[in-house]
């Protein structure tokens, strides 16, 4: 009876799998097809394919040559320059370069999808609208058009959470700690999930993967601290396609360690109020959700550091792929009671609507204003309305990440005290 059911359930799993994957690539190719989809929603190409990655080659093939990566490069398109640590550039031993651009995108698009497909699994139709979602947004496009690094940090970071919940303690104490900390050296911002490590089953777990996580993180500071600072820059992205803290704090005259002092208080006050309000100190996710949780929680860190921190290009939001699972399951959870209930939809609603809303006002100008001041006009008021949204979308995922924190650090400290 008990395999006839698993049986059952894994066909059902593998329709609505199928059913997501298709919809993804039906899409997926109307875009490759016919890239004025994308422009109309706000996503150009800019005429070529998978720019991100040839940036990335057109870095490497300069320092090659002996030209400064991070000076204006006259490899890349647009002159751009390398942004990025110089652990890249260990890529230069292997017999690849700007030519290779299309199937090293292709490459990386597949891996991040596969990888994607295998985080959200849908069960049945509410999850595959979830799945859909987020797979064929704007953002989700935006990433996959340039074939963005940060989909590889996504990769990367995916296999963080099996290795910590896995019955191998090298993997739980070394594995994972190792897999955020190399992410980290890509890309500088994937730090932030060394707080993943507080989700290890035992306190004894958490605190030996933190410490070998902290160590390691700092080895890569270290390393890549004097190529830091080409990360960062006072010109901000700006207009659709964006969001951070930055955006309405600057308009306020707040910038750097005040801007950011600011949002972590606001966002800390905010998501202590809502924990006090709907999610319980003696609230525990069950172990079916265990996985899902912690891949919840290390998207909402990863986003909600990264909304503090600067303005971000909208497909940072492909991180909102491991916290699909969770809120979509976890409004049906016979675990959840009404208040955690109600954070969960206003949670997947907010973030569904920072994921498309960008793109429904794009379709929206580009169908009826024909002048770029008076679009870009319409984009600033558009951008101003949004900020209570957006503000409010970070004020939720605080509240889980405070929740988290309380229960996983906090706690067992407070316990052992008394």
């Amino acid at each position: 009876m008990v395999n006839d059911l698993t049986s059952r359930r894994s066909v059902s799993s593998r329709k609505y799998l199928f059913a997501t994957i298709s919809i993804c690539l039906l899409v997926y190719a109307v875009c490759w097809r016919f890239p004025w989809v994308m422009a109309l929603a706000g996503v150009s190409h800019e005429g070529v394919w998978f720019l991100d990655t040839f940036a990335i080659l057109a870095a490497i093939d300069a320092k090659r040559i002996g030209l400064d990566p991070y000076a204006p490069n006259p490899l890349n398109y647009f002159g751009g320059a390398h942004g990025y640590s110089d652990w890249w550039f260990a890529l230069k031993a292997l017999p690849i370069d700007r030519k290779d651009a299309v199937w090293i995108g292709l490459l990386v698009l597949l891996l991040a999808l596969i990888t994607a497909w295998w985080v959200l699994q849908p069960r049945n139709k509410r999850e595959v609208m979830g799945s859909v979602a987020i797979l064929c947004s704007a953002p989700m496009i935006l990433a996959l058009n340039r074939a963005n690094s940060d989909l590889l940090i996504f990769v990367v970071l995916s296999a963080s959470i099996p290795a910590l919940i896995s019955n191998c303690r090298i993997c739980r104490l070394l594995v994972s700690p190792a897999l955020v900390a190399f992410a980290a050296g890509l890309k500088y911002y994937p730090a932030l999930a060394g707080v993943i490590m507080l989700g290890a089953r035992t306190v004894a777990d958490r605190l030996i993967a933190t410490l070998i996580a902290a160590v390691l993180l700092v080895g890569v500071a270290v390393a890549v601290g004097p190529s830091l600072f080409h990360y960062t820059s006072s010109r901000l992205p700006s207009g659709l396609h964006t969001f951070g803290a930055p955006i309405l704090l600057h308009q306020a005259g707040l910038r750097g360690p005040a801007a950011a002092g600011v949002s972590i208080a606001f966002l800390v006050g905010a998501g202590g109020l809502i924990v006090a309000k709907f999610l319980k100190p003696s609230w525990r996710v069950s172990v079916e959700q265990e996985r899902d949780y912690r891949f919840f929680i290390m998207g909402a860190v990863v986003l909600t550091g990264s909304f503090v921190a600067t303005v971000n290009y909208s497909y940072r939001w492909i991180f909102a792929i491991w916290m699909m699972p969770f809120l979509c399951r976890n409004m049906t959870s016979g675990n959840s009671g009404a208040g955690i209930g109600w954070l969960t939809r206003v949670t997947l609603g907010l973030i569904v609507m920072a994921l498309w809303s960008h793109a429904c006002v794009a379709i929206i100008l580009n169908s009826t204003v024909h002048s770029v001041a008076v679009a870009e006009k319409w984009i600033g008021v558009f951008v101003a309305l949004e900020q209570p949204f957006i503000w409010s979308t970070f004020a939720c995922l605080s509240a889980w990440l405070c929740h988290f924190l309380y229960v996983q650090a906090l706690l067992p400290f407070r316990e052992r005290v008394n």
